[in-house]
Formats: structure tokens, sequence, C-alpha cells
């Protein structure tokens, strides 16, 4: 087999996912690129990238530790609010710890791409393309994230069985968690 071939067969039977193809379209570019030079033709400039950086998706379990961090300092803020505020009743209410939940969680994804229990296991929130996430998608997530929770929990489950480790609400906003950056 020509080298090219077997480049592009180890380069599918990679042990790692991130070091394999991420789109049937780039394997079937390099085909159409090896067709066409076995037919004697000039390599098609359609060329993939053959040492795209490899990314590593953050899974279900370390998310669900990173949720847990997030929840217990949410819990703290909020015992903190209402031992300093004990008079006031609105704080006793739960609408206003789902103001102070959305206040963290825009706060640390539009500015720092990721909340502190993220931060402390290294992940972050990307855009499909690896952008950093902008201020209005950090609130859309955040109302996405309503949906995955009102699905009973099912929303968080499907990054347990995606490639791409994706949420309900990673799906909505086009976002991804990623090991590292």
């Amino acid at each position: 087999a020509p080298p090219r071939l077997e480049d592009l067969i180890g380069r599918c039977l990679q042990k790692r996912p991130q070091d394999r193809w991420q789109a049937m379209a780039e394997i079937q570019a390099e085909l159409a690129n090896l067709q066409n030079e076995s037919a004697g033709g000039a390599p098609s400039l359609t060329k993939t990238p053959s040492h795209r950086p490899s990314v590593q998706y953050a899974g279900f379990w370390i998310r669900a530790a990173a949720r847990l961090i997030d929840m217990i300092i949410v819990g703290m803020v909020m015992s903190i609010l209402r031992f300093a505020f004990r008079t006031m009743p609105l704080i006793q209410e739960g609408p206003f710890t789902l103001v102070v939940g959305c206040l963290y969680e825009f706060y640390f994804v539009s500015r720092f791409g990721a909340t502190i229990g993220k931060i402390g296991l290294n992940l972050k929130i990307v855009q499909a393309d690896g952008s950093p996430v902008t201020r209005s998608l950090a609130f859309r997530r955040y109302l996405a994230m309503g949906l995955s929770v009102l699905t009973g929990t099912v929303g968080f489950l499907m990054a347990a069985f995606d490639r791409e480790k994706r949420t309900l609400h990673d799906r909505i906003c086009a976002t991804r968690v990623v090991r590292g950056k």
C-alpha cells in the first residue's frame, strides 16, 4: 500500500480519540487527494491538516465533580447571605437562589471561561471552534442548563454517551467542555 494510505489508515486506528480523524469529511478529502495523485493528477488544494491540535473533552464524572464544587460554593454564599440578611424574607426564597446561581455562572464563565469548580479541575468551556465563550453565550448557556434540569437531569447524563461529551445545554449552545486549556 502507498505510504500515504498507510498513514491514513494508521490515523483511523489510533488508540486515543483525539489522535483520530475528527470528521468523515476529513477522511473523504484525504482519500480524494490520494485518488487524484494515483490518477496522475496534482494533489487537490483542499488538504486536511495532518497535525491538528488534540482536543481532550471533559467526561461526565469530572464535570459532575466540578458541578458539585460549584454547588458547595453557591451553597456557602447563600448561607452567608441568609445569615447576614436574615430579616429580609426575599433572601430566604428559592428564586433568589436561582439569581445568585445565575450570577455566579454568568460571571465566571463569561470572564474566565469556567466556573471555580471547572477552574480547579483544569476544565474550560469553549465554543465548537475552540474560541472563548462570549457574555451572551454564557447567559444563554445558563438558561439552556435549565432545560437539562427540567429533563430530570437526562440532559446532563447525555455527556456520558456523546463522543464529544456534550450535555443538552452544550448541544443547544454549540459549546464544549475541554481539559487543560
